[in-house]
């Protein structure tokens, strides 16, 4: 987990200034389960935040406050990692309570991208689904060994794009494809072996969403080139 600790460096009345576009940048990481506390210090020279971010998305977070926007106020990160905790409060910040194989299987295909922040949203939501998917999904269905991961994965996309309307679960599977390996050109030819049964207009939603991951990875949207870094 990370701690961020902010310190003001204006005076109040200079920091209330930005205090609701703060507010409204923390419920931003709130409503995706990545802040789980946050407040001023009581001697209001501060504060303090909670999170289970990574380092990356922590330094994001910073980035884009307004307390640093406008300079009224410096972070710092610190990486934590308690060694004894309550049952309730590991259970908030660890979801290492899921089956070890099925945690490990989901950090192998959606750790760090969209399908960890899809699942992390889901679960302020309802953490009954997290457990169905983690339990029945991960644990159940996509570890049966017979079938390679990332044919799996390419089965999903396909599959996918033939439901419509899935444009998040698509954008988690295709990042999963490309952690196994997958290139752009294959999944491409994925969708173009769907063309006949699921029909042009839904391969081409499918085709504009990869278009959007790959300029969110690269700032450019060459569907030819060979694989994402």
């Amino acid at each position: 987990m990370i701690l961020i600790h902010v310190q003001y460096i204006k005076p109040l009345n200079e920091v209330d200034q930005y205090r609701k576009a703060h507010i409204l940048h923390l419920e931003h990481y709130y409503q995706q389960n990545l802040i789980h506390a946050s407040g001023p210090y009581n001697n209001r020279e501060g504060g303090f935040i909670i999170s289970n971010m990574s380092i990356d998305e922590a330094q994001s977070y910073i980035d884009n406050d307004p307390y640093h926007f406008a300079q009224v106020a410096t972070f710092k990160l610190i990486d934590f990692s308690p060694t004894k905790s309550s049952e309730l409060f590991t259970l908030l910040i660890d979801k290492d309570h899921f089956p070890k194989e099925a945690k490990a299987l989901f950090n192998s295909l959606h750790g760090q991208h969209a399908g960890e922040r899809l699942i992390n949203t889901l679960s302020n939501i309802s953490p009954e689904f997290t457990d169905l998917t983690f339990n029945f999904a991960f644990g159940e269905i996509l570890s049966r060994p017979l079938l390679p991961m990332l044919l799996k994965e390419l089965l999903i996309i396909a599959m996918c794009t033939m439901l419509g309307d899935t444009q998040k679960q698509l954008h988690s599977h295709i990042d999963a494809a490309y952690n196994l390996g997958a290139t752009t050109q294959m999944i491409v030819e994925v969708l173009l072996l769907a063309i006949p049964i699921i029909g042009f207009p839904r391969v081409a939603n499918v085709l504009l969403t990869l278009k959007e991951i790959i300029e969110s990875k690269h700032g450019h949207s060459d569907i030819a080139m060979n694989h994402l870094e």
